[in-house]
């Protein structure tokens, strides 16, 4: 019995190198059938049903392992692999870290811990942990791609495209690091190298999305307008949380100071007026440049099949807001009217909102960035009524500055709601 348990066991953990979570299942479940109480069995269980997004069933297979070995730092590790995918990074932080205080002898858990610090987006503490990891193994290929991430985000690019090459050269066919390579071109900006690197990862691996979205970004990068766009987000993303927030900030706050300036020194206007404008548009570019060329890229053969559905969907949105905004504008030359430009500039504003929804998590960020976007929708058809019927000067205007607020209050919710990570 224990000889024919072990070969199952054998056999489950090849079916889950192959992905074949199903299949690994049925197996761990023969094995498990006779011996309930087997931690390893439960926690590849753990495995196979992470494999297939079955998270609360997951973690109870992994706290299963734990309850049957409390020592096993096998079992530990799925339960931060688990608590990984769930998006409780503080809870797989401890436990993985459970798991290296009883063995610290294995690569793969500290490939894991640095997987989660750049989750936290802690890069010194990833760094930490795939050096770690490659004490044990020089050649770990999740530790060297992790290390390359860390170092990256570091500003270390210079090393990180050197790590890169280095694990290439030992193993020319890994999918994830030909990803990883071209990222890292991406952001030395050679979008040229970068679109090599991630067609042979996903000629390797035709499911790896963060090759797919990198294909993307390569594509949109051959425009000199978004490549500077693109080199100012993955500027941004090498950023903590907070620091973004306090760019952001921070350029709200010297605008309005210039603004009030100009205002308070008509002298000064001339020169301060155009770094307004220019900054009004940089921060308009910073929430559709990503949508706007992905219009463009539907016009390429290669391109619009590059593009998620998700991706289209939000294309097909902004060009809608953009040709009523643009067609009551024109529409101006042949008579003015209030209402008009009132729907172009609901048109306007109410893209940026929409163009965020894909981009944030499923669940309430999701409903939330929707939720924004159906209440300014409301509030641009309700000015636009009003002046169709004819209302008060006084309501019409009040309808306005609600939009207004609602616009700006809206730029900073969705700064929060793209970075939010509910936990699944």
């Amino acid at each position: 019995m224990i000889r024919d348990s072990h070969s199952i066991i054998l056999r489950a953990e090849l079916l889950l190198r192959q992905a074949r979570y199903n299949d690994a299942e049925r197996e761990l479940g023969q094995v498990l059938a006779n011996d309930p109480r087997n931690a390893t069995a439960h926690a590849l269980m753990a495995h196979a049903k992470l494999g297939q997004l079955r998270l609360n069933d997951a973690e109870y297979a992994a706290r299963e392992a734990v309850s049957a070995a409390p020592n096993d730092a096998f079992a530990h590790r799925a339960v931060a692999a688990v608590l990984l995918e769930r998006r409780r990074f503080t809870e797989a932080a401890t436990a993985i870290n459970q798991a290296i205080a009883l063995d610290s002898s294995s690569p793969d858990q500290f490939a894991l811990l640095a997987h989660v610090r750049c989750e936290q987006h802690e890069w010194s503490a990833a760094l930490e942990a795939a050096d770690q990891g490659l004490t044990i193994d020089p050649e770990h290929t999740g530790c060297v791609n992790l290390r390359a991430v860390a170092l990256t985000h570091l500003g270390r690019r210079a090393d990180a495209a050197s790590v890169v090459a280095g694990a290439l050269e030992r193993d020319p066919d890994d999918a994830l690091t030909h990803a990883n390579q071209g990222w890292t071109y991406l952001h030395n900006n050679d979008p040229k190298r970068a679109m090599d690197h991630f067609r042979e990862a996903l000629r390797l691996d035709p499911t790896n999305e963060w090759a797919r979205a990198g294909i993307v970004e390569a594509m949109k990068a051959r425009n000199p307008i978004y490549r500077f766009m693109l080199a100012y987000f993955l500027w941004m993303s090498r950023l903590s949380g907070r620091a973004q927030s306090a760019i952001v900030l921070g350029g709200w706050f010297g605008q309005s100071a210039l603004r009030s300036a100009a205002r308070t020194n008509p002298e000064i206007g001339p020169f301060v007026w155009p770094i307004i404008i220019l900054y009004a548009i940089f921060v308009w570019m910073t929430w559709l440049s990503v949508p706007l060329f992905n219009l463009l890229l539907r016009l390429s053969r290669y391109g619009r099949h590059a593009l998620s559905r998700e991706q289209t969907v939000t294309s097909n949105w902004i060009l809608a807001l953009l040709l009523i905004g643009i067609g009551a504008v024109a529409s101006m030359f042949w008579g003015f009217a209030d209402w008009k430009l009132s729907l172009a500039i609901a048109s306007l504003l109410l893209t940026v909102p929409v163009s965020t929804i894909w981009l944030c998590d499923e669940g309430w960020p999701r409903w939330a960035n929707i939720a924004i976007a159906a209440g300014m929708a409301l509030l641009g058809t309700a000015l636009v009524a009003a002046h169709l019927t004819g209302a008060r000067p006084a309501t019409t205007n009040s309808l306005f500055s609600m939009l207004v607020f609602c616009a700006l209050i809206t730029s900073f919710a969705v700064q929060f709601l793209t970075r939010a990570k509910p936990t699944r």
